[in-house]
């Protein structure tokens, strides 16, 4: 296990990290976790705006990878 006495981006310290596993030690699973929430952030986003041209903007990325977001987002909530 990479320990830091710093912490990284996720968290301040290692001990409080909501990451299961080290992102040093598992890369794919953080970046899963990193899209995972982003998704997240874009469809409250939406939630909130109504508009998927006003997400795409304000996140300087195309509508289609907004749309791609909200499809993630759907189907994981329909997973579960």
């Amino acid at each position: 296990m990479s320990s830091r006495p710093d912490g990284c981006d996720v968290s301040p310290h290692c001990l409080d990290c909501p990451l299961v596993q080290c992102k040093y030690d598992d890369p794919t699973g953080y970046k899963l976790w990193k899209s995972s929430a982003w998704d997240v952030n874009i469809a409250q986003a939406h939630e909130l705006s109504g508009s998927v041209t006003a997400v795409a903007s304000a996140n300087h990325v195309s509508r289609r990878t907004v749309y791609r977001s909200l499809n993630r987002t759907m189907n994981r909530t329909a997973k579960l």
